[in-house]
């Protein structure tokens, strides 16, 4: 069972460390995704997981 509390307490905090590597975000995103439909209120970390991905994109 997922922790929903956790998961966007500290998915927010990861998303936003400037330290964050490509594969951690590639996993949170996946994990987001592959639950969002029973949790939608995950929507708020997909969204920032994908902004963090334009950042990656952008070169930032």
């Amino acid at each position: 069972m997922l922790n929903i509390k956790q998961i966007i307490y500290y998915g927010d905090r990861l998303l936003w460390n400037q330290y964050l590597k490509q594969e951690y975000l590639t996993k949170i995103t996946e994990v987001v995704t592959s639950n969002i439909e029973e949790s939608p209120e995950l929507e708020k970390i997909k969204m920032a997981a994908f902004n963090k991905q334009l950042d990656y994109n952008r070169g930032w």
